[in-house]
């Protein structure tokens, strides 16, 4: 009897792990791959409790309130609890938009691929600005335009000085994870790469 119930202990056992990989109606359980991110104020590098929502496609279908939706159906859903967040993607999903709404901020929309499991979402962590700019804030904002410019422009600059083949490789790999949503989008990635030489030479292409 006892080697029995051993025996019928094992098979539960088989079963529960070959299930694992099914859903309640018979077809395979989806994969997903998840990204974690952090959600602060520009100014004052406050975390900020916000929505954090991904969407499935890349142009805006509509309003909720002021928050803008990419879709019907939203991908996943969060809220960036003490600034951090963890979202889960179907690993079939090759792009998402990713939107951070939170009262008296300006809405944030970020394209993002899915393309690794554990990466983290870009930016991270993800400035929102508010809503209302204070008075003297001005100076803040021209900076961070400034700086946010010429930091791209020297990083791209200078990952194409380290190997340009492989810069031009992964540069066609992440455009062609956004040709089938938006090939204006995959085009504009594919220009990056004029862009970084035309900086990094001072020539035109």
């Amino acid at each position: 009897m006892a080697c029995s119930l051993l025996r019928n202990l094992a098979l539960v056992g088989i079963g529960l792990v070959l299930g694992a990989g099914w859903s309640a109606f018979g077809e395979p359980a989806p994969r997903q791959y998840w990204h974690e991110g952090r959600a602060i104020e520009h100014e004052a590098r406050k975390p900020l409790d916000a929505s954090v929502v991904a969407w499935p496609e890349i142009k805006r279908s509509s309003m909720n309130g002021s928050c803008p939706a990419y879709g019907s159906k939203a991908l996943d859903t969060q809220t960036s609890h003490g600034g951090g967040f963890k979202i889960s993607i179907d690993q079939s999903q090759r792009t998402y938009t990713l939107v951070y709404c939170l009262n008296d901020f300006v809405p944030r929309i970020d394209f993002m691929p899915n393309r690794r499991n554990g990466t983290a979402v870009e930016p991270t962590p993800a400035e929102l600005w508010p809503v209302k700019i204070e008075s003297g804030a001005s100076e803040s904002f021209d900076i961070q335009v400034g700086r946010t410019v010429i930091g791209l422009l020297n990083n791209l600059s200078y990952l194409m000085t380290v190997d340009e083949n492989r810069f031009a490789e992964s540069i066609n790999r992440l455009a062609s994870d956004f040709s089938d949503t938006s090939s204006v989008r995959a085009a504009t990635i594919r220009n990056v790469r004029a862009l970084a030489s035309s900086w990094n030479t001072g020539n035109a292409q």
